[in-house]
């Protein structure tokens, strides 16, 4: 009898955990699906465009193909690693491919403060991650040095002027505690805005709710520019960037 009672209760604590797991999943607050773009749809999508004043001196274009059906991953050991000359990468975070010519230049925009182990480790990720896309690319680290409530909006305003000025027509907004993980997902821009980060491990790769659009974004510059960027004082609200372009249609 006490043997029989002792599984009762650990069938009990079982249903209640799975009862939890259910309840708590992030699938339970998806609310509906969102729109994608299918994968032969891709490239046929992307808005090809280089940075004012860019040249290249090879001969070949750059051929996206192979790295959108690209099904490999990369280790996330490799952020544990260092760059090397072999690298490539210039002064200033900038990096062009020597194989071919790229028809696509990108700013990749890091709001950042007092992260310095974590921000290493993403340089050195996602310039191992970038230089198999074969795109021209520049990565802007912009900083806060006070200690006022972390202001990501502001942050990522700013390296998107710097980006502007420098003629860069592609941004991609992103979080430093986020790494991609197949090279297949290109950072560049499509001719609407794009969520590169709408799946996560963290969440189990559901999208809690649709108007998240936040983590890592693609949108081109003239589009950030006629919505005005962010919200200057927004300093959490992750869907401010989703309304914004939702007003502008």
């Amino acid at each position: 009898m006490r043997y029989y009672g002792i599984k009762k209760k650990i069938l009990y604590c079982g249903l209640i955990v799975l009862l939890f797991f259910i309840l708590l999943h992030p699938s339970r607050n998806a609310k509906g699906t969102y729109e994608f773009i299918e994968r032969e749809h891709i490239l046929s999508n992307l808005l090809y465009d280089t940075a004012e004043n860019f040249s290249s001196t090879a001969i070949v274009e750059c051929d996206y193909y192979n790295v959108v059906y690209d099904d490999s991953t990369l280790s996330i050991s490799i952020a544990d690693g260092d760059l090397v000359e072999n690298h490539r990468v210039k002064d200033g975070g900038e990096y062009v491919p020597v194989e071919c010519r790229p028809s696509l230049s990108t700013a990749i925009i890091i709001p950042y403060r007092d992260r310095a182990e974590q921000l290493r480790a993403f340089l050195v990720y996602m310039h191992m991650f970038l230089r198999r896309q074969f795109i021209h690319y520049r990565i802007y680290v912009v900083e806060q040095v006070d200690s006022k409530p972390f202001n990501t909006a502001k942050l990522m305003n700013i390296g998107a002027a710097a980006a502007i000025r420098a003629g860069f027509p592609c941004l991609v907004l992103h979080n430093v505690d986020l790494l991609p993980l197949r090279p297949a997902n290109l950072y560049a821009c499509t001719k609407l805005p794009r969520h590169l980060s709408s799946s996560i491990n963290k969440l189990r790769f559901v999208l809690p709710h649709q108007n998240v659009f936040s983590g890592v974004v693609s949108i081109s510059s003239k589009q950030f520019k006629l919505i005005n960027g962010m919200t200057n004082g927004n300093t959490g609200d992750k869907s401010d960037l989703h309304n914004r372009l939702k007003v502008a249609g």
